[in-house]
């Protein structure tokens, strides 16, 4: 068992509290949590300082430490203007992920950033895409539909898995292609536009806010990533209560 003190000095705390630091170049100053017990979400060194004490080998924490890092410049040049930033469990599910692997953890994490990458640039607001907040991703939104499709083949994989997070990026591939063609959902936006918001409800800041925070209270999540230790839901019909909330809150358009 490491001395809590040992974690002070650790590389891995230096990195974290630098990852930590980069949402102040962004004017980030306040991490919301979707949490309805809390208000802030867990810093990286609160993440690095839980993993520091499950992990024996200090090299491989860093390791994915410094992914994480590379992670989140990326989010937040994509993604500057996401309101709720919980990654609790998105963390500990690559570290799980990772680890069953038993060999090769280097290129997990590889992979791990590669499509990570891929993925937040296809959809991010410097995209075709453009779209404004990672909270459909990040809260398994995405997931919980992509599972239902195919109940008896993808409800074992999980929503941050690579499995999961490749056929999202190439989900992202289809609807650039779909831009390109103006498609009637997916069309081009016009130069006033800056996001994309393909929901028949509105989704500017103080109106999402209010929509996920309605649906949490509910546990109308399907991932709730302020928890390492979450069990993602993927059964109920969240696109049904999120449309429902939507007329309940006076935001549809």
């Amino acid at each position: 068992m490491r001395e809590p003190e040992l974690y002070e000095q650790s590389d891995v705390a230096r990195v974290c509290k630098q990852t930590d630091e980069l949402f102040k170049n962004y004017e980030i100053n306040f991490r919301k949590s979707l949490s309805p017990e809390k208000r802030e979400a867990t810093t990286y060194y609160e993440l690095g300082r839980d993993l520091y004490f499950e992990e024996k080998d200090e090299k491989l924490c860093l390791e994915f430490c410094e992914i994480f890092h590379e992670v989140t410049k990326t989010e937040l040049y994509h993604f500057p203007r996401n309101i709720f930033w919980d990654m609790d469990f998105i963390f500990f599910s690559a570290y799980r992920e990772m680890k069953d692997m038993a060999t090769n953890y280097g290129k997990f994490l590889e992979d791990f950033l590669e499509i990570m990458q891929k993925l937040l640039d296809v959809f991010g607001g410097h995209s075709t895409i453009k779209f404004q907040y990672i909270h459909d991703f990040s809260y398994g939104f995405d997931w919980a539909k992509w599972v239902k499709k195919d109940k008896a083949n993808r409800k074992n994989i999980g929503p941050f898995s690579l499995r999961f997070l490749n056929r999202m990026f190439h989900r992202g591939e289809e609807l650039v292609e779909l831009i390109k063609q103006n498609d009637a959902k997916y069309y081009q936006l016009g130069k006033k536009e800056n996001y994309r918001n393909p929901f028949n409800f509105r989704r500017e800041p103080n109106e999402e806010t209010a929509l996920l925070e309605h649906l949490a209270r509910a546990g109308d999540i399907p991932v709730f990533c302020w928890d390492k230790s979450a069990s993602p839901q993927w059964q109920t019909s969240f696109d049904i209560k999120r449309k429902i909330a939507s007329q309940q809150l006076g935001i549809v358009k």
